[in-house]
This record gives C-alpha cells, structure tokens and sequence, in this order.
C-alpha cells in the first residue's frame, strides 16, 4: 500500500528535508511539500477526494509567505492555525497530523508541549511517548506512525466522532467491556445489521443498572427480565410502587421501549414474530431501520452512562422503588393474551385482571400459541417465588 502525504514547512527544499522526503518514499510513503502553514490548510480544505491521508508540521513553520518574507516570530502561530483546521474538520473528516521539529527552543519546553496536547486530548496520533517528532531523530518512527496512523483510519474516525459514547462507557465495567463491541458496530454500520450485538449491549447496560441498585439487584436473573426491566424502568411493572416517577426521562424510557421491540424481534428469524424485522431487512436494504436503531441505542448509553455515574448511592436508588406485596389468588382459569416472546422463547401472558406471568417455550410450541392470541389459563401460586405461574392452558373456555 502507497501513502500520501502532505509536509508543511518553509525549509522543504532544504538537503536535509528533501532527503527526508527520499527517504519516505522509500518506505512507500510520497510527499508532496508547500512552504506556509495558510497555503497548506487551504490544500486540505479543496481536497474533496481526500487525496492526502495524513499532513506533517512544521512547529515553527511561517504562516504565510507575507509573515515570511517580514521575518516574523510570531510564537508557532501558524502551527496554531493548523492544528485549529484538523481540530475543527474532525467530525467531517479525520486527518492524522504530526508535528516534525528541528528547532531546538522547542526541546524540552513544556509551554510547547502544552500546546500540542491541547490538541491531543480526545486522540493522539502516533505513538503515545513522543508529543512531537525531532528531524532525524525520529525519522524512521514517523514514517512508521504514519502508515500505522493511516492503516486505522477508520477505527480513528469512530473513536473521534463516538468520542462522548467512549468516555461515558469508561469506569462502568459492564459497558466499558464492550468497548470493542462499539467499534465494530460503528464500522459496520452501513455493511451490516447485526441486531445481536445491540442486544447484548442492552443487556449489559441493564446489568449496570442493577449493579447500583437503579434496577433491583436480582431482577436480571429472571425469565422475561428484559422487556420487565423496560417496563421497570418506565414506572409500568405490576410488582413494584415508584416513588420517583420522574427520575428517568420519558423519552428515554419510549426510545428504549422501541428498540427493545425491534431488537428482540429482530435476533430471531423463526416463530411468531409480531414485527417480521429480519424479514424486512431482507426485503429493504437501505439499511436505515438498523442505522436508526444503533443511534438510539448511542443515546440510551450516553443517558443512563451519565445517570450511573451521577446516582452511585445504592441506598438513595433503592429507595426509589419498592416491591409490592403479592396477595394469592385461588380462582380458576382467567382469560389471558400472549404479548410477546422474547429472544430465548419464553412468552409474556398479560392476564385480564392485570397480572403478568411469564410461559414457557415448550408450552408455546405445544400449544401452537401464536404473538396476540387470546386463551385461558390456571394459575397457581409459588410460594418459595413468591409469584405465579401457569399450571394449566385452554385454547378455548370449554
């Protein structure tokens, strides 16, 4: 693979810089000089095509040829101006720039060095040790760092634009695990739906829910606990009384309902699916419905990443919620619906009188039941469970 880049610095016909420009070509990497730091921007900004992979700095480098032929010292200025393009341009396009200094006021200097790490706090191109490359000392680590730089481009673009998804997950290690994850769904994007790996990141964003108490500490061992913490989460599950209804916003908790629908639906290919989203997917390769899912997914992460680490007091989010008492019920079979399956099979009953119970996979397929459909159901009370479930099924009442 062939590299190109471009070097800003008013000694670039000089022996030693055109030397150095030999020398990267021989490791495959052709540069193309200008003298100021102006003229070098202002190539950047009308290369649509984004002919040049990376630009290389010279720290003292004029700004203009004006401020040159003046013999202006105007304190790295044009450096400055540089790096405020590449800094600005991120969002639109990653430019992996490098600093090559030969001026040895620069050395050591932790006023210079500052200045550069201002603009290396979200990502630092190049290897972490060296802030800036000295002429000829660093040569061969530059070229090197270049290709590197360049061969990654794509993971970089993700980690600068996703750059607050990334910080927000740090120091939560159950988002933070994923971090890989991430990256590969970003790249991905628009080559591949995968609907599982979303999934599996809401699952361990719940679990890093429970792991502050937020969500009850044992509700993710549950049966159905996924779509029970979405209702948990909106203040709607049957088992608990909220005494904060407001402490999660409502957009949030509707945005997370959606993509739970879609998610769930959308890791299955077979059985009574409501949405037929692999189906879709198939049909209509746009893609958008799955770009519109992982972006909300980014905002959900981003909301309760923010909420974990504002509210760590397990005791205070405790007391946000508290369990219902269950009161038996010995009556006979009750009318019920099937609401959903979930992504390992087991159903949601919705009762008539309001209860929720969960049913299992075999019963679903035994008695051929399908997403929607109305039957009857006996329930029985578990006390060691302190809950119900369904002892007995008729698909009619006779």
């Amino acid at each position: 693979m062939s590299y190109k880049v471009l070097l800003i610095d008013d000694q670039y016909e000089s022996a030693p810089l055109q030397n150095f420009v030999f020398n990267a070509s021989l490791e495959g990497i052709e540069i193309d000089c200008v003298g100021f730091h102006k003229e070098g921007i202002e190539i950047l900004k009308n290369d649509k095509q984004g002919v040049y992979q990376a630009v290389i700095l010279d720290a003292t480098g004029y700004l203009s040829e004006q401020d040159f032929e003046a013999g202006k010292d105007l304190n790295n200025v044009g450096l400055t101006h540089s790096l405020r393009y590449l800094e600005g341009v991120k969002s639109e396009r990653v430019i992996p720039w490098f600093i090559y200094s030969g001026q040895e006021k620069n050395f050591g200097n932790s006023e210079f060095e500052g200045t550069i790490k201002l603009y290396q706090s979200d990502y630092k191109f190049g290897r972490p040790t060296i802030s800036y490359y000295r002429k000829s000392l660093h040569e061969y680590a530059l070229f090197e760092d270049i290709k590197v730089e360049v061969d990654k481009l794509l993971r970089t673009r993700v980690l600068l634009s996703y750059a607050d998804v990334f910080n927000v997950i740090q120091g939560i290690p159950n988002l933070e695990k994923h971090r890989s994850t991430f990256i590969e769904i970003l790249e991905d994007l628009h080559k591949t739906q995968d609907y599982t790996r979303v999934r599996k990141v809401i699952e361990s964003l719940f679990q890093s829910l429970a792991d502050v108490h937020i969500l009850p500490n044992d509700f993710t061992k549950e049966s159905g606990w996924i779509n029970g913490t979405s209702r948990f989460l909106s203040c709607n599950h049957k088992d608990f009384d909220f005494l904060e209804p407001d402490f999660i916003h409502p957009t949030i908790c509707e945005t997370l309902y959606r993509i739970l629908n879609t998610i769930q639906d959308a890791s299955h290919n077979e059985g009574a699916l409501r949405y037929k989203v692999d189906e879709y997917s198939k049909l209509h390769t746009s893609g958008y419905l799955y770009q519109s899912v992982v972006h909300a997914l980014l905002e959900i992460v981003c909301y309760f990443g923010d909420l974990i680490k504002q509210n760590q007091d397990i005791e205070k989010n405790q007391s946000r919620w508290k369990k219902k008492e269950v009161v038996k019920d010995t009556t006979g079979f009750i009318e019920g619906v099937l609401e959903k399956i979930n992504d390992k099979g087991w159903g949601t009953v919705k009762c008539i009188d309001g209860k929720e119970v969960s049913l299992h996979p075999k019963s679903i397929e035994n008695y051929d039941l399908k997403v929607l459909e109305t039957f009857w159901i006996l329930l029985e009370f578990v006390e060691d469970k302190n809950k119900y479930h369904i002892k007995n099924i008729k698909k009619n009442n006779g």
